[in-house]
């Protein structure tokens, strides 16, 4: 009972777990959608996905309603005042979002549709229906070399030395590797799983005379040895790697609480083979957060200059923040060190998986230059909606996603 009690409640909170209407679809990728959506992110059976169809609506239908008025509510009112914009003409947008492109409705003002000539709420610019079309896009390739954080150090470290290095590697409450003759090193080290995502249950290891402690832990000291013994314990349930640690460079420390600010750059392979870049996103860490992929806040970058722009909070989209709230520094024009090395970088590691149609490279600004932390294939569109809604740029992104579709159909 609590396991069907369980599952329904993730079903509900992943609602909706099917794609745009057809007919809300350009024709010619219809067939390709029928793939890729209606439940096939749960990995059901098909008969139980055929039998869930009408249910799920249902389900969805109701939680949609509920989500409208609380939007309305909170919303229409600051709308209307800021940008003249009808409640009618709101509450018509907010409902061919919700039952037309089978959308969450909080986009609507989330994503500032209403602002936007172009469908901001595009089937390929909200993360409930990119995801899945990632998948789709990526099924069938080479794509666990960047799944496997251990193995893609193997393959990336010898090519691409600024690969940042992994010390050791815990699984099964047992070290299978441990760099430099098995002896941690007398530093500040980071330690996260295997499957991280968003930073969670990731840790820093700070490092005195007496001793090592993590972030968060107290003030409790490890020797090497008991160190050791720890990862190893909670390694039962899940393997992971401890790395070490970067450090930001002197002209970004302003933008940080104290640990590693990364950037994301995402590249592509277009039509002629050749490796582009259709975004990038400085993200620094606030708070007590170690890292800058999961509460942090986000800044778009100019791909040709490196300068960024000013921030976002994702809990609080509608407020620019010109200053970080614990280094100090201002965000806003600041200019990326080593920036056009960054950009080679990562056009470098894209050549190592080149059947991989787009892929999000975190990378870090160190005293040294940059460094190459890992490589993701499903990454969260919503930051970039967020950050670049720019018509033309949008557009750009969906033609290249639309030649992905095509290619596939072709194939």
């Amino acid at each position: 009972m609590f396991s069907i009690r369980t599952n329904f409640h993730k079903l509900y909170n992943s609602l909706p777990v099917f794609g745009p209407l057809p007919f809300s679809v350009k024709k010619e990728y219809r067939f390709v959608y029928s793939k890729i959506y209606y439940c096939k992110s749960h990995k059901y059976p098909r008969i139980l996905r055929l039998f869930m169809i009408i249910p799920v609506r249902v389900l969805w239908y109701y939680k949609a309603v509920t989500m409208i008025v609380l939007e309305i509510k909170a919303n229409a009112r600051r709308v209307t005042s800021a940008h003249q914009i009808s409640l009618l003409k709101q509450i018509r947008g907010i409902c061919y979002l919700a039952f037309m492109k089978n959308s969450p409705p909080d986009l609507y003002y989330y994503l500032r549709i209403y602002e936007h000539k172009i469908n901001i709420g595009e089937n390929y610019l909200a993360d409930e229906h990119f995801s899945p079309i990632l998948a789709y896009l990526i099924s069938g390739k080479n794509w666990e070399v960047l799944k496997d954080k251990f193995r893609f150090w193997q393959i990336f470290k010898p090519v691409i030395p600024e690969t940042v290095d992994i010390i050791a590697v815990f699984r099964n409450e047992e070290s299978l590797f441990i760099g430099e003759n098995g002896i941690l090193p007398e530093g500040e080290m980071f330690v996260k799983p295997l499957d991280s995502y968003g930073g969670n249950g990731c840790k820093k290891i700070n490092f005195n005379k007496n001793g090592y402690s993590e972030s968060g832990a107290n003030g409790v000291l490890y020797d090497r040895e008991n160190l050791i013994k720890l990862l190893k314990s909670r390694s039962k349930q899940d393997t992971y790697l401890l790395q070490a640690f970067q450090y930001n460079h002197p002209s970004l420390v302003g933008l940080s609480n104290g640990n590693l600010c990364t950037c994301r750059i995402n590249t592509f392979l277009d039509s002629n083979g050749h490796i582009g870049i259709l975004f990038a996103i400085f993200m620094m860490p606030v708070g007590e957060s170690v890292t800058s992929n999961g509460n942090g806040i986000h800044a778009l970058v100019d791909l040709e200059t490196g300068r960024l722009s000013a921030a976002i909070n994702l809990s609080h989209p509608f407020e620019h923040i010109d200053f970080h709230p614990q280094g100090g520094g201002q965000i806003a024009q600041t200019i990326l060190p080593f920036w056009d090395d960054a950009k080679a970088l990562c056009r470098k590691a894209h050549r190592l998986v080149p059947d991989l149609p787009i892929v999000g490279w975190d990378i870090a600004f160190t005293p040294q230059g940059v460094v190459l932390i890992e490589g993701n294939l499903i990454w969260p569109v919503g930051f970039w909606s967020l950050l670049h809604l720019n018509e033309e740029v949008c557009l750009n992104f969906i033609e290249i996603i639309e030649e992905y579709l095509k290619q596939t159909i072709r194939n």
